[in-house]
């Protein structure tokens, strides 16, 4: 299943970026540029993802729409997409 939330991204004074998730609370990415910190975000939200999937009640929050998002000074807001796995009750 392909889950998809926008994400916030900056540069910092270091030349390294660092993101975030808005919807997704506590669910941060880092990378020493843009690429790598988008990555780092992909696995980081995969991961955040399948925590709360492993729930007893799951809840994923309502996705925020792109158009919604007015980012600040030099941020940059990108749609991150992860493809997580359900295998819950299949053998492998």
């Amino acid at each position: 299943m392909t889950f998809t939330y926008p994400a916030i991204f900056k540069q910092m004074p270091d030349g390294t970026y660092e993101g975030h998730f808005i919807d997704l609370e506590g669910c941060s990415a880092r990378g020493d540029n843009l690429d790598l910190c988008i990555r780092d975000a992909i696995e980081e939200m995969r991961s955040w993802i399948q925590v709360e999937l492993e729930e007893e009640e799951v809840h994923m929050p309502a996705v925020t729409h792109i158009d919604d998002v007015i980012p600040g000074e030099g941020e940059i807001v990108r749609n991150i997409g992860a493809i997580v796995r359900m295998t819950d009750g299949y053998d492998e």
